[in-house]
């Protein structure tokens, strides 16, 4: 700027159409993978939310996590998706690998599928078994009575106050 006869010099803009246009560029290997308008809204909101949380840009949030280098590497979107959903919800994500660990520990047969509420908003879970003969009746009885004390830890423990 100089104030003396009023002209100023050119500044390249540094506002959030720069940034967008950044992220694009950076974005551009998920586009090219046919990601959908929805997903990418929901990526992109993800990383705004990270960013704002750790008051970052958004071109800094790339290089500290290394998405750049994960997206180009061919990390399938499902992975990368997972990834940044660690990033964004690390409680979450702790208490998730804390449970994945519980249920590793048990063992379960191919007939026995257990889901938990991802959002961890319920105490609740579903057992599903898929059997075909009265052994595998048998079988799952016996997990279940094995595997007791575990489900209860996966049901009742307050994952909400684990550190």
């Amino acid at each position: 700027f100089q104030a003396e006869d009023g002209i100023r010099d050119l500044v390249r803009s540094r506002g959030l159409g720069d940034v967008y246009k950044r992220q694009l560029e950076t974005l551009t290997p998920l586009i090219c993978r046919s990601i959908s308008l929805s997903q990418m809204e929901q990526l992109c909101g993800m990383l705004q939310e990270i960013a704002t949380r750790e008051n970052i840009q958004p071109e800094t949030l790339f290089y500290n996590y290394k998405l750049s280098v994960l997206l180009e590497s061919g990390i399938s979107l499902a992975d990368f998706f997972a990834y940044v959903k660690k990033i964004r919800y690390p409680r979450l994500s702790s208490v998730h690998e804390k449970q994945e660990k519980i249920i590793q520990k048990m063992k379960a047969p191919e007939i026995v599928k257990i889901l938990l509420d991802p959002s961890l908003e319920r105490e609740e879970m579903k057992l599903s078994f898929t059997l075909r003969n009265d052994s595998q009746l048998e079988q799952s009885i016996q997990w279940l009575k094995t595997n007791k004390d575990m489900l209860n830890l996966l049901l009742q423990r307050d994952w909400n106050d684990e550190k």
